[in-house]
């Protein structure tokens, strides 16, 4: 419950600090994300999937997951928020797990964007990790990301790659995602009994 109350309390201070920016720019809030002057702030509602591979072997593991935070255009290319990730691994000895992802973008163009941050992960068994990430993304429609791992309890490193959706297509993959995990936990209760 601590590990809850402490990825709370982070995630506040740090979309406080995204609403602090200087407002000198249109006072328009986004659901998809464009640079200034034409969004002031936007909001970030990312699904995405991937692979994990574990740099000192082990089985590498498909990894699914969502991302929906806030962010605030400082400038005319910069851009300063957080996200809150969640999301299972499909197969492996670990199941879901939650991040935490302080964002800095960098708008390559008015179409084209690079996002890069930190992150700290809790999953079920309180194992912790330092995440390091990068995402390219189109139109705030579709990318694709990379991310290392650094889990400080075991002392490993897993690299993930993969690709997400973002904003509408963010969106109908959420829906598009729940419908199908609820179609296979019916399937697999149905077989199980």
């Amino acid at each position: 419950m601590a590990t809850v109350n402490r990825a709370a309390t982070l995630t506040a201070v740090l979309l406080s600090a995204a609403s602090l920016a200087p407002e000198s720019m249109s006072a328009q809030t986004c659901f998809r994300g464009r640079p200034a002057p034409t969004c002031a702030s936007f909001f970030v509602t990312e699904a995405e999937g991937g692979l994990a591979v574990p740099l000192g072997g082990g089985a590498t593991a498909a990894r699914v997951g969502v991302d929906v935070g806030f962010m605030r255009n400082v400038g005319s290319r910069s851009a300063f928020g957080a996200t809150v990730a969640g999301g299972a691994y499909l197969n492996g000895d670990e199941s879901g797990f939650v991040s935490l992802r302080p964002r800095y973008r960098y708008w390559l163009s008015p179409t084209t964007s690079l996002d890069v941050g930190p992150g700290v992960q809790w999953t079920p068994g309180r194992i912790e990790r330092i995440e390091a990430r990068a995402a390219f993304t189109y139109r705030d429609l579709v990318g694709a990301w990379t991310e290392v791992d650094f889990d400080w309890g075991q002392g490993s490193t897993t690299w993930l790659i993969g690709a997400k959706t973002g904003a509408q297509a963010g969106i109908v993959s959420y829906i598009a995602g729940a419908i199908t995990l609820g179609i296979l936990a019916i399937l697999y209760a149905n077989n199980a009994d």
